[in-house]
């Protein structure tokens, strides 16, 4: 077996175009050993991940995080007096417990309709960036792929950011802030950065 020179895959020996990439071969005795180990060893749009590359698997890593994170990444939490209030509200300030608890304002009269809408939907949006994120990450075929990943990394450091800042809001319920909000911010900043490396190096996709 050798190694295609363009895109480092192993091939036949007797193959005359890389099935991968369609780059014509070298002979034979062109793939030295120390061709081999050049290859071997791999540049970084050529490794893989079970199965995928690592672009791909990036992706589909931090879309799930983004998924995980409307669950447990906390936003805020109870503190000195706020304790007191901590058989009526959440200790710890998820989107998940957010929206709970806008409900629970809902019902007391503290809050209006169009605020339970508005507070649901800007805390659902993080898992349903994920979950595009986690599709993309698995069916990525195209560079388009890659460009809408980058797109929604964008939208999530923005919904991120606008959650912090809502979540600001609760101090006066006795909520400090907590890092929730700037890891989610992170994640964004990564999964768009994969992605971004994905649109520009990844060989396994088409235009």
């Amino acid at each position: 077996m050798m190694y295609c020179e363009n895109c480092g895959k192993q091939i036949s020996d007797d193959a005359n175009v890389c099935p991968y990439c369609g780059q014509p071969t070298s002979s034979p005795a062109a793939a030295s050993p120390i061709a081999h180990a050049s290859f071997s060893a791999g540049s970084l749009q050529n490794k893989t991940v079970a199965g995928m590359s690592i672009f791909r698997f990036a992706l589909c890593v931090f879309g799930a995080l983004h998924v995980l994170g409307f669950f447990f990444l906390s936003y805020a939490k109870l503190s000195g007096a706020g304790w007191l209030l901590s058989s009526v509200l959440p200790k710890k300030m998820t989107a998940l417990s957010y929206i709970s608890f806008t409900f629970d304002m809902a019902d007391m009269g503290l809050a209006d309709g169009g605020t339970v809408i508005l507070n649901t939907v800007v805390c659902l949006l993080p898992m349903l960036v994920g979950l595009l994120v986690l599709k993309n990450g698995i069916t990525c075929k195209n560079k388009k792929r890659y460009l809408h990943s980058v797109i929604l990394g964008v939208v999530a450091l923005l919904i991120y950011m606008l959650l912090g800042a809502s979540m600001a809001s609760c101090e006066s319920a006795g909520y400090d802030l907590t890092s929730g909000a700037v890891l989610g911010c992170l994640l964004s900043l990564l999964t768009a950065a994969a992605a971004a490396g994905g649109f520009l190096m990844d060989p396994s996709v088409k235009q």
